[in-house]
């Protein structure tokens, strides 16, 4: 697959995707919003335009095995590898390089850093800014000394990167990560570059001193305009790509003893598919100890058909020492139960209740998600994401990324049709049609449609419409506006069907676009 928007698993189950090459797309190589079951096997995925390789939002046990995962444009490394979201599978055998994060777990996220099927060698995360990427509640497991057998965890190969694990630095509720058997940088622990928040810590002892993918190339030489990061003697990266700075001197790496806790017996009945079982124990453990996080992970990670009900209760009455990010997961559990009602009521009562605060942010990213994909209205999607788009401080600049590019490849089941995506205009590329472009929905309208555009700079704004022999039929818009997104709602009850054209004029913006009246 070339020149495509890449591969989407929506609201599905059982997908495999393997032995595909998807080169040069717009968006992500692949991408599964709250599917469940997902493979992703022997793929490679090149030179992805536009952000993440592969993008799993929120579902259960999809995995991502043996994947070749690369960029090969110096002037584009943002985006991640291997990005989880608020899901959970295992990440094995992948080699991953060149990207701004090499393998993320964000928001509820605990996929697990080995393949099963093929022990001994792991991931291999080099040559990114950061190798692996940890925040908001995340509890990814890189290598779990407790769980047998040994060889599912060694051989993950994290090292060469500006720095290799960043765990939880911008946020306060995360406490650790367990990374045992892993080959860092000179084939010791004291030479990781490790960047942690308060209170946070990474596990890293025992490690292995021998690189499992020593003979395996990386699959691409550095591409023009980017430098392969090289160590120096220490294993530190001595000369970083031009665009990473220099993390040695402001990385830490704490070698930290051995967790002492007593979850092995939970975790192996879990990794052995006897969930329900694994939720009880998770589950009683937790009334005895409710300020531990990382338990809820565990707990939140034993959903099937049989246990979900349960959890949902659970996590609707939490103790009050969760951490508040955890009120988000009642939201995902009803989406993989199909509940995209009950979801967004959760969402609108953690809005309500945090005004102004980032949790409130992510559960309005949420509402937009399920607009978007299980309501398929990207009409009251696009609404949403400009309200998200207004407390920009309070989201990071890669969920609303992935929000735009979601948007912008966003295909109606039922009519097939991209409505704010790049076929409206050749000549414009998707991320120009959302941050920067008009757009409206419905198009062909009967008899109002919304019109959405977004201001690069404050000034004076003018919105018009003209029918097709330029006659102006009404205006907009005709005031001063402060940059950013915004949206005009145009009525054409009054009027004939036909073609109709709206022009937008401001500092740095002279569009028109065409709208169709269909009565």
């Amino acid at each position: 697959m070339q020149y495509g928007t890449g591969i989407q698993a929506n609201n599905t189950s059982n997908v495999t995707i393997s032995h595909c090459n998807i080169l040069n797309c717009s968006s992500y190589g692949i991408d599964s919003y709250f599917s469940s079951n997902l493979v992703a096997r022997d793929n490679t995925i090149a030179n992805t335009n536009v952000y993440h390789g592969i993008f799993i939002t929120g579902g259960s046990s999809n995995n991502s095995y043996d994947n070749v995962v690369y960029k090969s444009n110096g002037d584009n490394s943002n985006g991640a590898g291997i990005l989880y979201s608020g899901s959970n599978g295992n990440i094995g055998g992948n080699d991953v390089d060149y990207y701004s994060w090499g393998i993320a777990a964000i928001w509820g996220a605990y996929p697990q850093f080995y393949n099963p099927d093929d022990n001994g060698k792991n991931n291999r995360i080099t040559n990114c800014q950061t190798g692996v990427m940890i925040y908001h509640q995340s509890y990814p497991t890189i290598g779990e000394y407790e769980t047998l057998p040994a060889a599912y965890w060694t051989g993950n190969s994290i090292h060469g990167n500006g720095t290799d694990v960043s765990l939880n630095t911008d946020y306060s509720t995360y406490s650790s990560v367990d990374a045992i058997g892993v080959y860092w940088n000179g084939g010791s622990f004291s030479n990781a570059i490790i960047q942690t928040g308060t209170n946070s810590f990474v596990y890293g002892v025992p490690y292995i001193s021998t690189d499992p993918w020593a003979s395996t190339p990386i699959p691409v030489s550095a591409p023009a305009g980017q430098k392969a990061i090289t160590l120096d003697a220490a294993g530190r990266s001595g000369s970083p790509r031009p665009d990473i700075a220099d993390s040695s001197s402001t990385g830490t790496s704490p070698i930290v003893p051995l967790k002492p806790d007593s979850m092995s017996v939970g975790v192996n009945m879990r990794l052995q598919g006897n969930l329900h079982n694994a939720m009880n124990y998770f589950h009683s453990y937790l009334t005895r100890h409710p300020g531990d996080q990382w338990t809820y992970a565990q707990l939140y990670a034993c959903v099937d058909s049989e246990t979900l009900p349960s959890l949902i209760d659970f996590f609707k009455a939490l103790p009050v020492q969760a951490a508040k990010e955890q009120s988000l997961l009642p939201a995902n559990l009803y989406l993989d139960e199909g509940k995209a009602d009950s979801a967004e009521l959760v969402d609108n009562e953690i809005i309500g209740g945090n005004p102004g605060s980032p949790l409130a942010a992510k559960a309005r990213l949420n509402n937009f998600y399920i607009s978007l994909y299980n309501n398929n209205d990207a009409a009251s999607a696009s609404q949403t994401l400009i309200q998200v788009k207004a407390t920009s401080n309070l989201i990071t600049p890669v969920e609303l990324q992935d929000a735009g590019e979601a948007l912008a490849t966003y295909v109606d089941p039922k009519t097939g049709k991209m409505p704010f995506g790049s076929n409206q205009r050749s000549t414009v590329s998707s991320r120009q049609e959302i941050n920067g472009s008009l757009q409206n929905y419905p198009n062909p309208s009967n008899p109002t449609t919304t019109i959405n555009y977004e201001l690069p700079a404050n000034g004076y704004v003018t919105l018009k419409v003209y029918d097709i022999l330029g006659r102006e039929v009404t205006t907009l818009v005709d005031r001063f506006e402060n940059a950013g997104l915004h949206s005009s709602q145009f009525n054409g009850d009054n009027l004939a069907s036909g073609v109709y054209f709206c022009r937008l004029t401001a500092p740095g913006v002279n569009e028109v676009r065409k709208m169709i009246l269909m009565k």
